[in-house]
């Protein structure tokens, strides 16, 4: 006897991008039970092993704003990112082998270099939410201005946390993403990024760097000590293409 079926759409939330989304399932009576398959995700084509129902949407919701991924960044996957191009497909390539393999325990670094808009930040975004959702490696993303003004705040009487709080948080991530590295003027940032870089680099933690500058560029607003860690096991990727910002 054959098996009836009937399509339907019920709201999922993928594990491979972590985005709720409606997505195609088919039930089918087979053997005096209900069977259910779903279709790939739209979003980052994940197939059916990855959906997971509802139930999960809570959980995933809170290991992302565990990881920073926040506003933008919280929707920014590899299956979002434009690789039109032989480079684009190269440095999706490279971030995607990080997520992939990096873990606690062996130190290396990408490092990401390029003008404005070119996708830097939307693939670290992509690499630590690929971590967090698919490996529940305990990845963040910081931007370096929030981390100076996270740690500028500690200064004020009324803090409840020191400066070696908030720098610890971020030494002891499995993974961490340091977002538009050498965009604060001052001597701030190459202290913090020293101590952050340094602590990371004792505890073989895998790191991911995005600035807008040059190498030379970031040697010199990091110092020799900080920028000579970061190359140590680095992977450089230059994203050099036009700013996909204000594209029609």
């Amino acid at each position: 006897m054959a098996a009836s079926s009937e399509n339907h759409l019920q709201q999922l939330v993928c594990a491979g991008c972590g985005v709720a989304r409606p997505v195609a399932y088919e039930a089918f009576n087979h053997l005096g039970g209900l069977v259910m398959r779903f279709g790939d995700c739209p979003e980052c084509g994940a197939p059916d092993p990855s959906m997971v129902e509802d139930l999960r949407a809570g959980e995933i919701d809170q290991a992302l704003s565990d990881a920073g991924l926040f506003g933008r960044n919280r929707h920014s996957t590899f299956g979002g990112f434009e690789a039109s191009t032989p480079e684009q497909q190269t440095a999706l390539k490279c971030f995607r082998e990080f997520a992939e393999t990096a873990r606690p325990g062996q130190w290396r670094t990408l490092l990401a270099l390029g003008g404005p808009g070119t996708g830097k930040t939307h693939l670290a975004a992509g690499a630590v939410h690929a971590m967090r959702i698919q490996r529940e490696v305990q990845a963040k993303i910081v931007s370096v201005t929030k981390l100076v003004a996270e740690v500028r705040a500690t200064w004020r009487r009324a803090s409840e946390l020191s400066e070696d709080d908030v720098l610890h948080a971020y030494i002891q991530a499995d993974a961490l993403a340091l977002d538009d590295v050498g965009s604060v003027l001052g001597e701030i940032e190459p202290r913090v990024m020293f101590a952050v870089v340094d602590g990371r680099y004792q505890r073989q933690r895998p790191t991911i760097i995005t600035s807008n500058l040059t190498a030379p560029e970031l040697q010199a607003a990091l110092g020799v000590r900080t920028y000579d860690r970061l190359r140590e096991a680095s992977r450089v990727v230059v994203m050099d293409w036009p700013s996909h910002r204000g594209r029609a």
